[in-house]
């Protein structure tokens, strides 16, 4: 396998000879055409890296048998001007809950964990507020998929900066586990559900969590660089973070549970992982994981709209989104000063790890979005599905809809200040209208689910739900207030 690892350690000109030539070498389908556009790729990303003034840009592309390119631009800090080379440490941020989920799912696939087994049977302590314990236990998979109900983390627990064991962390803010509403009901993103499956981790294996996630994951996938502590080597050649004006650094975030987002590595280290993915659980010459639980991960089950047959939606740490109509799986990671972005396309056999060093979320997109644009070029264009829904059913849908879910234990959920929105029957469609005016046709897949204009595949489902009607989609969920 050909493996292109390059970064800015040299005069660009001859940078870019360099990788010319690799790219001449390399033994493929259409080897001039990919190879043209893979240095126009690289020559673009390069462009945007400048014309958006972000120091530190790494870029993993991959498919199932070889690396593409591994490249590394810009520089580690704006004082130094330091070439971002190979050896150089990045933070990933929340991309490390992914791994904690293969973490669980190693001990699954061994059988010494169930994704329906009840948390609280397995760690009966840190206390967990759940007032429908006896009908609605959270279990593993609740936790995986965010549908536990927990709020995220305090704003004590958010900005607490000091390394903590497990045991320190669940004792900063005790009472911050409680559960909003039935576990399994809707998804709703929590940093919280990470630390208690890494104390479910300790419990089965008698390890800590780090010592674990080394010994199962990273170091069988080859991702030796990578560690959730600062360690010397990692502090000595990490990049810095910059806040959203690209020069104010940010100082390293220890994280209150590093289950969450704690992972440092090499980017060119994510090639393994990228292709674990692409190949089904298949790692070298052996099996890291059932192709099954590689499903599992992409397929959501436990929200009223996956119970529903939804497919689409937040897996197990895993989850789907759409470029140009195709269906990518992946996750993004935010680690204070660093934004980042892992995802694949498995009718390309693509994917990509793109990391930024600066908090420009809008940045980060354009980059990625030109990096999805080469994964999806030679795609057919995705076929989309409508379906004939009945005017009856169509108008029980319309009419007025509140929040149920929020994610931060001081956000408002009283009546008023619950987000709204408005479903309305427009030349026999559905139009929704958002509380800032902006609005979207909503065209039937099937009775119950429904995509927008832009969308080939069902993004939303109707429910009902023990006498309620919900709206559940990728930006919230809802419930029917005017029955």
């Amino acid at each position: 396998m050909l493996v292109f690892q390059l970064h800015c350690s040299m005069p660009v000109k001859y940078h870019n000879l360099l990788f010319s030539l690799l790219l001449i070498m390399t033994p493929c389908v259409c080897a001039n055409t990919i190879n043209k556009q893979l240095i126009r790729l690289d020559r673009d990303i390069e462009a945007l890296r400048v014309e958006l003034d972000i120091p530190a840009l790494a870029l993993v592309l991959v498919d199932r048998d070889q690396v593409l390119l591994s490249k590394t631009y810009g520089v580690i800090d704006r004082d130094s001007r330091e070439p971002f080379g190979p050896d150089h440490y990045f933070r990933i941020g929340s991309i490390t809950k992914t791994f904690t989920a293969l973490a669980v799912l190693r001990l699954v696939q061994e059988g010494r964990l169930a994704l329906d087994d009840r948390v609280g049977d397995i760690v009966p302590k840190p206390d967990i507020d759940n007032p429908w314990r006896q009908s609605d236990p959270i279990t593993i998979e609740h936790l995986l998929e965010h549908t536990a109900g927990l709020n995220d983390l305090t704003a004590r627990e958010f900005e607490y900066n000091k390394p903590l064991t497990l045991e320190q962390a669940f004792r900063l803010s005790p009472g911050s586990r409680q559960v909003r509403w039935p576990p399994g009901r809707h998804h709703s993103y929590s940093n919280n559900n990470p630390g208690l499956l890494a104390h479910v981790i300790e419990k089965i294996t008698a390890m800590r969590f780090e010592d674990y996630m080394e010994r199962a994951v990273l170091r069988p996938l080859g991702m030796d660089s990578a560690t959730l502590f600062p360690e010397p080597r990692v502090m000595e050649h990490l990049v810095t973070g910059y806040d959203s004006d690209g020069k104010t650094a940010i100082p390293y975030w220890h994280m209150t549970y590093r289950a969450f987002g704690a992972l440092n590595l090499k980017p060119a280290d994510m090639a393994p992982f990228l292709q674990l993915f692409l190949n089904r659980g298949l790692h070298g010459n052996g099996v890291f994981l059932d192709s099954d639980l590689i499903e599992r991960m992409e397929t959501p089950r436990t929200t009223l709209a996956a119970r529903s047959g939804l497919d689409f939606g937040y897996g197990l740490n895993l989850y789907a989104f759409l470029h140009d109509g195709h269906v990518f799986y992946g996750h993004g990671g935010d680690a204070d000063g660093y934004l980042s972005r892992f995802g694949y396309q498995k009718q390309a056999g693509l994917a990509c790890f793109v990391g930024i060093n600066v908090f420009r979320n809008r940045d980060l997109d354009r980059i990625r979005r030109r990096v999805q644009d080469f994964i999806v070029a030679r795609l057919p264009e995705p076929e989309a599905k409508t379906a004939d829904v009945p005017a009856t059913v169509l108008e029980t849908y319309s009419g007025e809809y509140e929040s149920v879910s929020w994610r931060f234990p001081n956000a408002p959920a009283d009546e008023v200040s619950r987000q709204r929105l408005s479903i309305a029957i427009k030349d026999t469609q559905l139009l929704l209208r958002k509380d800032d005016g902006k609005q979207r046709l909503l065209l039937p897949v099937t009775r119950q689910h429904f995509r927008y204009q832009d969308e080939p595949v069902a993004t939303m489902a109707f429910i009902e739900h023990e006498g309620e009607l919900y709206l559940q989609t990728n930006d919230g969920n809802y419930r029917k207030i005017n029955r």
